[in-house]
């Protein structure tokens, strides 16, 4: 057990030293270093509640790190020329959004309850939370819903957190890294795919009132998204396949885990 307490210390190690910093990549690793918490402290039995300030910072680094992904995705696909206007938007948004985030930091720092070695780890809430998600992912699929960004946006939701509780139950049982591997690459599929949802819709929202000319601009972005929903959906059985395998008793391979994505 003392490995799970080793582990959460690291995770708010890194989450301290990095707390009052706001670019793309410590927003990013911020928001996993939460997602990695929460299912810990939930199965020491502690709400969530105790991590002062937790959620709202959650929120907060969502909304940052949803208008830089956005901007990452307009500099990596030469398109600034193409929104110049949103683009300014964007830089807008993200430096208010930035000092907003410094404000936060200094008048509301996140606090983390201590674990003791002597506090009990619920590994049924854990197994039980890991086969809740399994069939929520599994009833998506057989009602042949994945098609199209609201709908992976709500996979993405349910197979984070099969991620995040598989993660958590490695630290006190044997869990096969490989398959781990397998299904966070899977994750990071989906996170493309949200990213362009967010842009899609930004982008929607931001020329509303424009001409078509100005609209159809955005159909470059509608057509990569497709494409990466329609390769995603041809691995969906293999995606259900590997996620029943990483629950399977019968795995004995461990796996080790640091506070990296």
């Amino acid at each position: 057990m003392n490995s799970m307490i080793n582990y959460y210390n690291l995770l708010v190690g890194k989450f301290k030293k990095i707390e009052r910093i706001s670019t793309e990549n410590e927003t990013h690793d911020k928001r996993v270093i939460l997602k990695r918490i929460f299912p810990i402290i939930l199965a020491y039995g502690i709400g969530l509640k105790k991590i002062k300030n937790g959620k709202k910072a959650f929120k907060l680094y969502g909304k940052l790190r949803d208008i830089q992904v956005q901007i990452i995705i307009l500099k990596s696909k030469d398109n600034i020329q193409e929104f110049p206007d949103y683009f300014s938007f964007l830089k807008e948004s993200e430096l208010k959004l930035r000092e907003d985030t410094t404000k936060f930091c200094k008048k509301h720092k996140v606090r983390f309850p201590k674990i003791a070695g002597s506090d009990e780890i619920d590994t049924v809430k854990i197994h039980r939370k890991i086969k809740k998600s399994q069939d929520k992912l599994t009833e998506i699929v057989q009602a042949r819903l994945a098609g199209n960004g609201e709908v992976m946006h709500k996979i993405r939701l349910i197979f984070k957190n099969f991620r995040y509780w598989m993660e958590t139950l490695a630290l006190i049982e044997f869990v096969d890294g490989t398959l781990l591997e397998k299904i966070k690459n899977y994750q990071d599929r989906l996170g493309e795919i949200q990213d362009y949802e967010v842009l899609i819709e930004g982008i929607n929202k931001f020329y509303e009132n424009a001409d078509d000319k100005e609209k159809s601009k955005v159909i470059r972005f509608e057509t990569h998204q497709k494409q990466l929903i329609d390769n995603f959906k041809k691995e969906i059985p293999t995606v259900i396949s590997v996620c029943s395998q990483t629950i399977s008793k019968e795995n004995n391979s461990g796996i080790s885990l640091d506070a990296s994505d």
